[in-house]
């Protein structure tokens, strides 16, 4: 993550443009990445690429796509980028010509392309394998499992990629896992399993290693957070009992442990979900303590109007995080107070910019605004967070270091931050093993 894949991808079409004469590109991407016209941007910053491509963001209404689509360019090699959201809608569109129409396809942030069963997925395998050039982009190819990375790999290579003997999903499950409570609920790699798949995929794939002046390493500062003692209570009725009592007699009651172990997360952050009334659309909230907010009054303080990217997990922390800090923005299409446009925060204008991972995650260049990122609450995700972070851990920082403070106010924040790193090692032993 952060060294480079969309300028490396676009000098790769100029070359493949002057070589074999590939013209038309279809960029999948994240939908921000689409809006901010974020590859157009790229294109723009390099003097060998700025006269010869053309980047089209596939935006608005479907008319208005298509017409973009089909205007004219005096440009040699034009790359037209569009949301998965209308992945399955393109393909519709173009029925059979889309073939003829587009040389090569690139996924940016390939992940997006990891379930089999999706119609995304269903989509792109009956019009899109026919186009010869297929480039996938991503810096957490194996997400939160090793079994993302079947569909991915069948993006770029085709079923080739996985024979002999793991052509399909189900041959790709049955080879490299097993299923220990025999109900298809859980797999289970065998010992020799990531092995085995890295093995099968370097031919198809590979990782730049980090070079000195790469990617700004990542300072991990844990914050640990005093939760007030009658929050403790309550938390441990609600593990013993499954229930408890909040302010004003309000009665919390949750179904299952995995229910019990979300409820403890978000006592941790500061709000409770209640349980949805007949008729109610959105679901209300209980506030519990602000113990967070004290320890990030003292973070921000010490940043002293330097620029933080606060990353939040519960709709409720955003409103509350709101209410408390009158010159924090949000990104558009989310509640609150926006920003104009990313420039505001890569100029340095925006001291405290509120986002969530799984909108804002993905390919958004925020390097240039800032070097503080704080988690409020940390998401399951490992492909999230480590997608988050390299928002500022990225080429083009001009710190020498990221720093992240982590705020951890009690068990539930400790598991879900072991989990993160569990998965973590994985995913950095696949990259480890493809490096050219």
């Amino acid at each position: 993550m952060g060294l480079g894949k969309t300028v490396i991808t676009l000098t790769a079409l100029k070359e493949l443009h002057e070589r074999d004469g590939v013209a038309n590109v279809l960029v999948f991407a994240p939908a921000r990445v689409v809006g901010y016209d974020v590859w157009g941007a790229e294109a723009r910053r390099w003097e060998h690429l700025a006269s010869m491509v053309e980047v089209v963001p596939l935006v608005g209404p479907p008319d208005r796509r298509l017409a973009l689509l089909h205007a004219d360019s005096r440009c040699p090699l034009r790359l037209f980028v569009l949301s998965y959201d209308n992945l399955v809608w393109l393909c519709k569109e173009l029925d059979r010509h889309l073939n003829s129409f587009f040389d090569a396809i690139v996924f940016d942030e390939l992940s997006k392309m990891k379930t089999p069963g999706s119609a995304r997925f269903r989509a792109a395998r009956s019009w899109l394998m026919d186009i010869p050039i297929r480039i996938g982009l991503t810096g957490t190819p194996v997400g939160n499992h090793l079994m993302d990375i079947w569909g991915e790999l069948f993006m770029v290579g085709g079923k080739e990629a996985w024979a002999p003997g793991a052509e399909t999903f189900t041959n790709f499950k049955q080879m490299f896992f097993h299923n220990p409570d025999r109900k298809g609920w859980t797999w289970l790699p065998f010992p020799d399993s990531q092995e085995r798949i890295q093995k099968r995929i370097k031919p198809f794939a590979f990782t730049l290693p980090e070079v000195p002046g790469g990617t700004p390493l990542v300072k991990v500062l844990e914050h640990p957070v005093e939760l007030p003692a009658k929050v403790r209570a309550q938390q441990k009725e609600l593990r013993k009992a499954m229930r408890t009592e909040l302010a004003g007699g309000i009665d919390l009651r949750v179904m299952s442990a995995s229910a019990v172990a979300n409820k403890l997360l978000q006592f941790e952050s500061g709000a409770v979900f209640l349980e949805k009334q007949p008729g109610e659309v959105r679901a209300r909230w209980e506030k519990v303590h602000d113990a967070k907010m004290e320890e990030l009054d003292e973070i921000l303080d010490e940043q002293q109007g330097e620029p933080v990217l606060l990353f939040y997990h519960y709709t409720h922390e955003m409103v509350r995080l709101l209410e408390r800090y009158p010159q924090a923005r949000t990104l558009p299409d989310m509640a609150g107070r926006q920003l104009e446009s990313l420039d505001e925060w890569n100029q340095g204008r925006c001291e405290l910019l509120l986002v969530h991972p799984q909108s804002a995650g993905f390919g958004l260049n925020l390097q240039s605004g800032g070097s503080t990122i704080v988690w409020y609450t940390l998401p399951w995700s490992v492909e999230l967070y480590e997608q988050a972070t390299a928002r500022l851990a990225r080429q083009g920082q001009r710190a020498p270091y990221v720093t992240s403070h982590v705020l951890l106010a009690g068990g539930a924040d400790r598991m879900v931050l072991s989990a993160l790193r569990n998965k973590g090692q994985v995913q950095s032993d696949v990259m480890n093993s493809l490096e050219v």
